[in-house]
């Protein structure tokens, strides 16, 4: 991949709003500095082939690696027990205003809202695109594995012998969240525990894509890495017959392809369609 593309994902990931606005977030939201990364030429690399949030955590800490408050102390420590790996540190980071040290997770995620699922709890509506990842599960695992994973004895002992940081007490622990969320089609009430400036498009079924609105229409599938970004003109577009043969193949590995869709006024939309 050329690093000009890599760059364009890189911005939209520093510019990605968080899920939650910091009133109605259940952990401490760390304040990523994106307004230090909106601007300038510098072009970005990162590892290639690699799972999406794997690149994301790529550009997170050359974020803080470039920034003026923080200074990046580890990043993906595999905290190990008797050859049994217990969890991973994302991120430690000391604040250069507050001499602070922050422990920082990292989540960058996609989803749907499905109202047959709300009413469980305050998060269960929302779902990865596949049906294979769930908000409320991912909020469970960071409160009760996640975060509790730095004060265990082993996590202890591993920071007292390698950094000298013997009370994790004193220690911040914070989430960054960067999401996209998507409707139902159709749809535009947007429930009040998320940030309204993270829904990004709607989701819907194959047959949805019948409608008139869409018949003179193009299409895109952009890969994962670029889901992030915002449609634009440089892409190869279809129309919805050749569209809809490349989502049924991806419904039959049971993936969701988010897609482009360029309008007849030119304007574009970002919707899911989703396999189930």
């Amino acid at each position: 991949m050329n690093n000009s593309k890599t760059t364009e994902q890189y911005r939209a990931f520093v510019k990605c709003p968080v899920l939650w606005q910091s009133s109605s977030a259940p952990f401490s939201l760390f304040p990523f500095p994106w307004r230090e990364y909106d601007s300038g030429d510098e072009e970005i690399t990162a590892p290639e082939n690699v799972a999406f949030g794997k690149k994301m955590e790529s550009f997170f800490s050359h974020a803080i690696q470039n920034s003026q408050r923080y200074e990046m102390l580890v990043e993906n420590v595999q905290i190990i027990s008797d050859k049994v790996t217990l969890g991973e540190l994302d991120f430690l980071l000391r604040d250069k205003e507050t001499e602070r040290l922050l422990h920082v997770e990292l989540a960058c995620k996609f989803y749907l809202y499905d109202k047959r699922r709300a009413g469980q709890n305050e998060y269960s509506a929302w779902v990865g695109p596949n049906q294979n990842d769930f908000l409320d599960r991912k909020i469970e695992k960071l409160k009760t594995r996640q975060l509790p994973l730095f004060h265990h004895a082993v996590c202890k002992k591993w920071l007292a012998s390698q950094l000298d940081i013997f009370d994790t007490s004193q220690i911040i622990q914070q989430i960054h969240f960067p999401a996209h969320l998507y409707l139902p089609y159709g749809k535009s009430e947007i429930p009040e525990n998320i940030n309204p400036e993270a829904v990004k498009g709607f989701w819907l079924q194959p047959d949805e894509l019948k409608n008139e609105a869409f018949q003179s229409s193009q299409f895109y599938l952009p890969p994962k890495s670029d889901w992030l970004l915002k449609p634009g003109e440089n892409a190869d577009w279809l129309n919805l017959e050749n569209a809809m043969e490349q989502i049924e193949q991806m419904h039959q590995r049971k993936k969701s392809p988010l897609i482009w869709i360029k309008l007849p006024d030119g304007c574009f939309e970002r919707i899911f369609v989703v396999w189930w």
